[in-house]
């Protein structure tokens, strides 16, 4: 038996998705303690899926099944991600549920190794990595012959960092993949766009995340993520979408540290520094789902 327990990740953005460099995209995301994946895996004649979201856990399982050659699973799960907010449950759950297998069948593969066979990071490396080591990362997207975005820099988070989760009650959900593939055919791939970009992650959002200053961090992660909003601002009509920018303004407007659009959204990330604060953020969100979070600073476990 193996128990599988995962964060889940916000996206603070992509750095080039003009390419004129030679590489694309390039992200950074934050592994966060909620919401979670978490499941109890067994080696089974044949696929039994228990407990939430069955029937999507249940095509992950048989996909894991064939790609592996395995006999078959049992997975019980305790707790799924939100599918399609913008929180990586996809990457988790495939991670987690593939590297169990492995870990039960003796077969010795690492992650890496599952990401590429299961299709994972082509363009975001960010959930595999966060998967893997947690805390902030950053990977340095990829070229023609890239088969995972490497792994550029890794970051423990402090402890005393509180994530605000939100988003619009009965909200829309965010692109599936066909829909992602064709909105990326379209982004807005503007080269002074991806420069300013990286200014703000190499000189601001990282700097001032080792240094601790958390007010100078979450003032960067604002900036990206609305420069991220002009690369697909024509996609979703707007720096964001219009839902989730009326929660932006709000948790910004009650003093949060920094916020934005998690992915193509509905859920929105703001942060605070202080209880106090986490208060008051929430009190302007009242009539909105919210859920509090502590950053993640280790990765997935597997035991």
């Amino acid at each position: 038996m193996v128990v599988v327990n995962t964060g889940s990740r916000i996206h603070l953005g992509f750095i080039d998705l003009s390419g004129d460099l030679g590489r694309m995209y390039g992200s950074i995301g934050l592994y966060l303690e909620r919401p979670s994946f978490k499941a109890i895996i067994r080696e089974f004649d044949g696929i039994m899926v228990e407990g939430e979201e069955r029937n999507w856990i249940q095509n992950i399982v048989k996909r894991i099944v064939d790609e592996l050659g395995l006999k078959g699973l049992w997975v019980k799960t305790l707790s799924a991600i939100p599918r399609h907010v913008g929180v990586g449950s996809g990457t988790q759950t495939i991670l987690g549920i593939a590297s169990a297998a492995s870990k039960l069948y003796g077969l010795d593969l690492g992650i890496e190794e599952l990401a590429h066979r299961f299709g994972r990071g082509r363009r975001s490396g960010v959930g595999i990595w966060l998967f893997k080591y947690g805390g902030l990362v950053v990977d340095c997207g990829r070229e023609y012959r890239t088969k995972i975005p490497p792994l550029l820099t890794r970051i423990h988070v402090p402890d005393k960092l509180r994530v605000i989760l939100a988003s619009p009650r009965n909200a829309s959900k965010g692109f599936d993949g066909e829909v992602e593939d064709r909105a990326f055919e379209n982004v807005k791939a503007d080269p002074r766009l991806s420069e300013r970009a990286s200014r703000i992650v190499l000189m601001k959002l990282l700097p001032s995340l080792i240094e601790g200053d958390l007010k100078s961090f979450g003032e960067a992660v604002t900036e990206l993520d609305k420069i991220n909003g002009f690369f697909f601002e024509e996609i979703q009509s707007g720096i964001y979408r219009r839902d989730c920018e009326i929660i932006v303004e709000k948790m910004l407007e009650a003093g949060a540290l920094g916020a934005g659009q998690s992915s193509w959204g509905p859920i929105v990330y703001g942060f605070a520094d202080s209880h106090e604060l986490v208060e008051d953020i929430m009190e302007s969100l009242k009539g909105f789902w919210v859920m509090v979070s502590k950053p993640r600073n280790m990765g997935a476990e597997i035991r």
